[in-house]
């Protein structure tokens, strides 16, 4: 956006400021601002300079010798305009001087003359559009005066030398606008916005009407028809001001919409009234069928979503975007009808983006435009249009069915200070607070605002507090500590190590952090590398994991989604996880190990879960490295990494069977359930090929873990200690066992640990054989099995123990897994 420095120069007091400053003070309030420019050439060395006499000079079919005088001076400066003529009054670029195209202007011999000037036109000076002949000024200005100081003191001129263009961030569509900044400046320097109400308008009825049948996207509609308008060129105040900001000049008609687009924020369109169809207006929604010429002579069609302003036959607008070509105000206008109304910005922004119409309307509507301020630009646009065309008000008419309210908040003054460590006092925080146009009032330690409609950025209290820093300054807020109460971890001790609490001081566990961090650190350690994606994944992604009605988590949907791959809540890891192994594959990557531990959302009747959940994924082969051969991962590789977790935090995690129900993304034959104790903490296992099918340019096979972290954290951290050494040997016995091999190895561990015998130690699988000499359907295992007196690592107690009373414990394992399981022995 183009600030005039002119401009905001008329609405608050900068005569001690320089642009420069303003800037500065400009980026300090969060307005960005990109540049300076300058529009003009240096207009104190252009003088005005009297024509005494020309001739064609020597050997030139186009230029002439000008013999231009001011005060006693008279010199030759050659020129090429063709309006020259003696006895006028033109501007002179003396040497030195820098035009508006940054060209410097020096003395030069042309063709054996001496010119020690340069003859101007309004473009070359940069104050206008004309480059086809001189600027001629009036007679009654005295040659040697600056050209400056003639268009200062020329009421009907407004000189934008200088404009300022700004970054304006999307909340703040306030500042879209002259007054918005001009408010900003003022609340800063603690002076006046000096802004003119523009005069009151008398109701006036005709045949013309207006109704709204889309309020939610048009709360407000306003129009002033005004008759016997002369639509012209617009006056040199009026064009230079709509071309300081950026804008072309069209006609004075056009261009008073612009300058009050510029000066208020309110984006305004002209109609003629001749050419609409019916004295009808109304804002509704698209038909089906139904499209529209626009001012840029391209056809759009037009949606039912869409917003739009129609007459008797038709659309005449795109509601917010742009006008219809067919009711464009011209030259042989004479009645136009000016709409000044407030859209919806979701509205106007869909249009926008789906038609990829972009305009300086459609900029402001999109964030935000003040609903309680059509009015005031409506009548602002009616005084400009009757300065510049005339016309008399034939019918103003303002449909806004339900006014929108100004918002209430409470600031704390207490909050407020301890919040950016400054000691306000209550008038300073009412001062900015009212330049900023907030109406504020305090009862004791409480101030209540009322937030003008303006502002759809201040919605809390901490909206409230930033305001302050940024009138404040952050410049001038001193580093502190911050203040607050001391957060001390458990132990099993009563007391902190270090220290006592205060009385008021919250003890707050830490064992949650640090059991997070730990993880993270481990599985680091282990060669799984840490992912962290947005929140946000899309439907079919959850569809593809194939959870039934009843295990289908309900997710959270967001109301205003950026996509439709963006339009949900995450209630897993796993696919976007998923998606990252498949980016891995597109590069070429031999193999992936990732973990993500985050949390997931989903709806269960009225309330909202976010239970944090832990996810392994793993593909193709590990890096490359000496100590190890390059196997393929397997699903063993994530039970692994969980099984060196619950040996170092003590989780109490087992892994047993899952129901197809709990774990239907995973391969039927390669899954298995996570719990601690009896509580199902999620599954693991091979990804099931649907799962791959669902995310495209994915290659499978991909092993999957998943669990909820949740009760293994929340439970009381169980310090390590230490064991000691036996004071007695143990003895070691083999199974050699031979068993169909559909047993999966869960029977077997929960047989072993339902007969387990007290002198039995410890156990493991070292053996799985499938092939020669053993039956098909069968297989063979191998199973390790340590016995000890459980009193031989007390200080006092315990034996070595018989082969008597060993092959009595290893009888009842082998029996027990015989009998149950239908195992042979080998």
């Amino acid at each position: 956006m183009l600030v005039s420095w002119t401009w905001l120069g008329q609405m608050v007091d900068l005569s001690e400021q320089t642009p420069e400053g303003v800037a500065s003070i400009l980026t300090q309030l969060g307005l960005e601002v990109e540049a300076i420019h300058t529009r003009s050439a240096n207009l104190d060395s252009v003088l005005v300079v009297h024509v005494d006499r020309f001739a064609r000079l020597e050997g030139s079919d186009r230029l002439k010798v000008a013999t231009v005088s001011f005060g006693a001076q008279t010199f030759d400066v050659v020129c090429g305009a063709p309006n020259l003529a003696v006895g006028q009054l033109v501007a002179c670029a003396l040497p030195g001087t820098k035009m508006a195209n940054g060209d410097l202007v020096r003395e030069d011999v042309i063709r054996g003359v001496l010119s020690k000037g340069m003859l101007c036109s309004e473009k070359e000076l940069g104050i206008g559009d004309d480059g086809a002949g001189l600027l001629v000024l009036d007679e009654k200005w005295a040659p040697g005066i600056s050209l400056r100081a003639v268009m200062e003191a020329d009421s009907a001129t407004e000189l934008h030398d200088v404009t300022i263009e700004l970054s304006i961030t999307p909340n703040r569509g306030d500042c879209l606008s002259h007054v918005g900044v001009a408010r900003e400046v003022a609340s800063k320097l603690g002076k006046p916005l000096r802004i003119v109400d523009p005069p009151s308008l008398s109701a006036v009825r005709s045949d013309y009407s207006v109704s709204i049948e889309d309020a939610e996207g048009c709360p407000r509609y306003s129009v002033a028809v005004l008759d016997g308008v002369i639509v012209g060129p617009s006056p040199t105040w009026l064009r230079n001001a709509v071309e300081a900001c950026g804008a072309r000049s069209i006609n004075n008609i056009v261009d008073v919409t612009n300058i009050v687009l510029f000066e208020l924020g309110q984006p305004l369109h002209a109609f003629d009234a001749a050419k609409l169809h019916g004295t009808s207006i109304t804002a509704r929604r698209g038909r089906a069928g139904e499209s529209m010429l626009a001012i840029d002579h391209e056809t759009y069609i037009v949606l039912e979503e869409d917003l739009v302003i129609a007459d008797s036959k038709g659309p005449i607008a795109i509601a917010g975007v742009m006008g219809g070509a067919e009711s464009e105000v011209d030259e042989g206008t004479t009645t136009v009808v000016i709409e000044c109304a407030h859209f919806a910005p979701s509205r106007v922004r869909k249009t926008s983006k789906r038609l990829n119409l972009h305009s300086e309307s459609s900029h402001r509507f999109e964030r935000g435009v003040d609903p309680n301020g059509v009015h005031r630009a409506l009548r602002r646009a009616v005084e400009l249009i009757e300065k510049t065309g005339g016309g008399t008000l034939l019918h103003l008419e303002d449909a806004y069915p339900s006014p929108i309210e100004p918002r209430a908040l409470e600031l704390r003054v207490t909050r407020a200070n301890q919040f950016l460590g400054t000691t306000m006092s209550h008038d300073e925080m009412l001062t900015i607070l009212g330049g900023l146009g907030i109406q504020a009032s305090v009862k004791e330690e409480l101030i209540s605002c009322e937030i003008p409609t303006f502002r759809f950025d201040l919605e809390r209290e901490v909206d409230l507090i930033e305001e302050l820093a940024r009138c404040y300054g952050l410049d001038k807020i001193e580093p502190r500590l911050p203040e607050g109460r001391l957060a001390y971890a458990h132990t099993r001790r009563r007391e902190p190590l270090i220290g006592k609490p205060p009385v008021n001081a919250t003890i707050v566990p830490w064992r949650t952090l640090r059991r997070e961090t730990g993880v993270r650190q481990r599985l680091c350690h282990t060669g799984f590398h840490e992912s962290i994606h947005y929140a946000f994944t899309q439907p079919s992604y959850l569809s593809a994991l194939g959870f039934t009605d009843e295990g289908r988590k309900e997710p959270i949907r967001i109301e205003n989604p950026m996509s439709v791959e963006q339009s949900e809540l995450r209630t897993s890891l796993i696919p976007e996880m998923v998606v990252a192994v498949g980016r891995n594959q597109a590069q070429q990557a031999s193999g992936v190990a990732l973990f993500e531990m985050a949390n997931v959302f989903w709806r269960s009747g009225s309330e909202i879960n976010e239970p944090t959940l832990l996810t392994l994924v793993a593909w193709g082969k590990p890096e490359r490295h000496w100590s190890r051969a390059r196997n393929e991962f397997d699903v063993f590789d994530l039970k692994g990494a969980i099984e060196l977790l619950e040996s170092q935090f003590g989780f109490g995690i087992r892994f047993a069977d899952v129901k197809a129900e709990d774990a239907p993304y995973l391969h039927p034959g390669v899954r298995a359930g996570i719990y601690r104790g009896e509580v199902f903490l999620g599954a693991i296992g091979e990804l099931h090929p649907r799962v791959l099918r669902a995310i495209h340019g994915v290659v499978g096979p991909i092993f999957v873990a998943e669990l909820c972290v949740d009760p293994l954290f929340a439970e009381q951290e169980v310090l390590p200690t230490c064991k000691p050494l036996p004071r007695f040997p143990g003895s070691s016995r083999d199974i050699a066992l031979l068993l169909d091999a559909s047993v999966p190895f869960a029977r077997i561990e929960q047989t072993i640990e339902r007969v387990r015998p007290a002198l039995l130690e410890s156990w493991s699988l070292f053996d799985v054989f499938e092939g020669a000499r053993i039956p098909d359907g069968k297989k063979s295992i191998g199973l390790a099995l340590q016995y000890r007196d459980p009193l031989a690592f007390d200080a006092e107690g315990g034996k070595t123990l018989t082969d008597i009373e060993v092959n009595e414990a290893h009888n009842e394992v082998l029996n027990a897994l015989v009998a149950s399981i239908g195992a042979e022995q080998r």
